[in-house]
């Protein structure tokens, strides 16, 4: 791997305009800040840029794995040998036409409910709560208080990296549901168009600090750590089923359950990956075995964890 990595490094350090970053600790890239290193970090640029990284990553053959804002993304301690693929400034536009909305995907989603309200634009605001990127934010449908992305995007602009080119895609073909889209395997969102509401700034604007104010109460915000660990199982909050479960402050290592959000994993300084793969996988044999419930992890997974005893 280190010789195909290494070819792939002198290709397209000689081909993008973006950059590429040998050796990068998962921990500068990553909310939770934890995890080993990353063989690479490419920076696409612009499309002409993921075109060059589409060529040369299919004749290396080297892995490679999309990376946003890296707020639901744990990298095992053993690091990821192949590519972290991030989009750069040349996908960060943002422009209100009326109603509509065209973005990068590379815009921060808080960025965009802050934007778009001062435009007078209702129909975001929810997003100032997910500290993900439009991006990825499309990739897993994300949503708050009862809003998603399905429910205001009119169409993306899709990366194939397998095939080399680009595709637009209606919002109706995406085929979008809870936490999950249908996109097809081995694209990379470059851009999304909503399709918003017209209503006063300040209205917006309230509405965005409320949703402020409510997760300053109700998430640990000030503390390292990956938003939402498990997805909602049907008919109830998965954070309400562990409050339940009484896992509040249980900890492996230097991972924590939050005390203020039982769907929270919190990380102290010297905690590792393993620490937090090993108390998500001890969260989900405790809401088998007392509730019955099969918790599915939000959280992305990349590299090698070890083996869990149950």
């Amino acid at each position: 791997m280190k010789g195909a990595l290494d070819r792939l490094e002198r290709v397209l350090r000689d081909r993008l305009k973006g950059e590429v970053r040998r050796d990068v600790p998962a921990a500068r890239l990553t909310t939770l800040g934890v995890g080993g290193r990353v063989g690479l970090l490419v920076e696409a640029a612009s499309e002409d840029d993921l075109l060059a990284f589409s060529v040369a990553v299919r004749e290396s053959e080297v892995p490679w794995f999309p990376l946003g804002a890296g707020s639901n993304l744990l990298v095992s301690d053993e690091g990821f040998s192949g590519v972290l693929l991030r989009l750069g400034s040349g996908l960060r536009s943002l422009e209100v036409r009326g109603e509509e909305v065209q973005t990068g995907a590379a815009v921060k989603m808080p960025v965009l409910a802050e934007v778009t309200a001062e435009k007078g634009l209702s129909g975001l605001e929810f997003a100032t709560g997910i500290p993900g990127t439009v991006g990825g934010a499309v990739a897993m449908n994300a949503g708050a208080h009862g809003q998603d992305m399905g429910k205001v995007l009119e169409e993306v602009r899709v990366f194939l990296v397998p095939q080399g080119q680009s595709v637009t895609l209606r919002q109706e073909e995406l085929a979008l549901g809870y936490r999950s889209s249908g996109l097809p395997a081995g694209s990379v969102v470059t851009s999304a168009r909503f399709r918003l509401s017209p209503c006063r700034p300040e209205e917006a604007l309230g509405r965005i600090e409320a949703y402020r104010a409510w997760r300053r109460e109700h998430q640990p915000i000030s503390s390292p750590n990956c938003g939402s660990v498990f997805i909602n199982p049907e008919g109830v909050a998965a954070g309400e089923l562990l409050d339940r479960l009484g896992v509040k402050g249980m900890a492996v290592g230097g991972a924590r359950v939050s005390e203020v959000h039982a769907n929270f994993i919190v990380v102290s300084p010297g905690a590792t990956a393993t620490d937090v793969y090993r108390l998500i996988r001890a969260l989900m044999r405790l809401a088998e075995e007392r509730a019955g419930v099969k918790l599915e992890p939000e959280v992305r997974l990349l590299g090698n964890f070890p083996e869990v005893e149950e």
